[in-house]
């Protein structure tokens, strides 16, 4: 089916399901494409219409960038007029704005061999604060990136993030003569800005999961040291654009760059063995033998995993091997220490679905931490959580009741103990002390 046809489709299907919306006050958003829209990222192109006719209030105003050329290619504002309350009016409305997305696809001049056009994200962030920001920075942006993480300037080959290669944190701090990724002279030019960054790589683009960790925590030492937020970065299409139509604007990272490092070159991760997660795997299999008698070690490899029985709701688990390490879920699904597997955003009870959280190296017991939180949807009644946990070989599985019967989408999470919507577990209290 050709881009056009499928546009057509997706614009058809996404006006029949669509309803009336509320009223609020304005905001400004920008969306950035480096990506060719093509059937094989509908997802994309169905979620663009459905943040302008779902998520837009009267009186947004949205700006949608090439920004792989840096040009603007749409700008439409939603009319302060009753009748664009309703999906179907502004679709119809801003159906030359919306088919311009379409220009990206066609011939794709310039593609690489990753089937991605070159995409210099730092370049295009100046754009936006000097050139299209320049005529008003006072109102906040949400500004969603879609396109390659992997930075890539053709003219400056060198500073590619591409085969395992990321910058030190001495590009940050230096100054524009000593490197195209420098922020010294940037303060400030990105204030008001939160960046959500939908990146589009195959996992076979990263060389690790350390490479993508690597990646990422430089975007946002780079996008804070210009005064901007970096709340999301991740590859699911449906979580980006949640994100960025909420304008969040804390960062799901816990991430900070070295200001003592001036060295300004590239590394490169080592080359690591990756670790793959199967359906099919025993973990999640129907048949599984549960252990019941409590391991013998306090340290060893782990695996955690949940289902939960409600429909319509959506569940989270989150989890790290040890305080200071990264919190692992459904906005961090990467990092050097392990993965998260499929965020289920409905019960993936009827078809033995669970969202798994993997570590790759041995975790103690005493430190490894994992929650669970209610994030939406509602339950005729509290739901139960079944939890699933590997520690080495044998398998265990628990279950605890929620005691609330809605979620609250992820808040309290810096209070989880006294949060209702959250379930703290224990593992050393689970098992017993070994």
């Amino acid at each position: 089916m050709s881009v056009k046809k499928s546009f057509r489709a997706v614009l058809l299907a996404a006006s029949a399901l669509l309803t009336p919306i509320d009223v609020a006050v304005a905001d400004e958003y920008g969306i950035g494409f480096a990506v060719i829209l093509n059937d094989d990222n509908r997802d994309i192109l169905a979620e663009t219409l459905r943040f302008v006719a779902h998520k837009m209030e009267r009186g947004d105003k949205l700006t949608v960038f090439d920004a792989a050329q840096r040009r603007v290619i749409a700008e439409l504002v939603i009319p302060d007029q009753p009748a664009y309350e309703h999906p179907k009016v502004r679709l119809k409305q801003y159906k030359k704005e919306l088919q311009a997305i379409l220009s990206m696809a066609g011939a794709g001049q310039g593609i690489t061999v990753t089937g991605q056009p070159p995409f210099d994200v730092a370049k295009f962030l100046e754009y936006i604060s000097t050139q299209y920001r320049s005529r008003d920075k006072k109102e906040p942006l949400s500004l969603l990136l879609v396109g390659s993480g992997l930075n890539h300037d053709p003219s400056a080959p060198a500073l590619s993030f591409q085969g395992g290669y990321f910058p030190s944190d001495g590009h940050i701090r230096a100054k524009r003569e000593d490197s195209p990724l420098a922020t010294a002279e940037k303060r400030g030019f990105l204030d008001k800005v939160a960046i959500h960054f939908l990146h589009t790589n195959a996992a076979s683009s990263w060389m690790s999961d350390l490479h993508l960790y690597r990646v990422r925590r430089f975007y946002q030492g780079f996008i804070e040291n210009q005064s901007g937020v970096l709340p999301t970065f991740v590859s699911d299409p449906v979580t980006a654009f949640e994100r960025f139509a909420a304008r969040e604007t804390a960062s799901a990272y816990d991430f900070s760059y070295d200001a003592t490092v001036d060295k300004v070159e590239m590394l490169r991760v080592p080359q690591q063995l990756d670790v793959g997660f199967s359906s099919e795997h025993a973990f999640i299999g129907e048949n599984v033998e549960i252990v019941t008698t409590p391991p013998p070690e306090s340290s060893g490899r782990l695996k955690v995993g949940i289902r939960w029985a409600c429909e319509g709701s959506d569940i989270d688990l989150y989890s790290r091997p040890a305080p200071d390490k990264d919190w692992l879920y459904f906005g961090n699904t990467r990092s050097a220490e392990g993965r998260f597997f499929k965020d289920w955003q409905e019960s993936p009870d009827t078809v033995n679905g669970f969202e798994v959280i993997e570590f790759f190296e041995d975790v103690k017991l005493s430190e490894a931490e994992v929650l669970v939180n209610f994030y939406q949807g509602k339950c005729r009644q509290p739901a139960t959580v079944t939890l699933r946990v590997q520690f080495n070989d044998p398998i265990y599985e628990f279950t605890y009741p929620l005691t609330v019967d809605h979620g609250n989408k992820g808040a309290d999470r810096d209070q989880v103990d006294n949060s209702p919507y959250w379930l703290v577990i224990n593992l050393v209290e689970i098992f017993g002390s070994p």
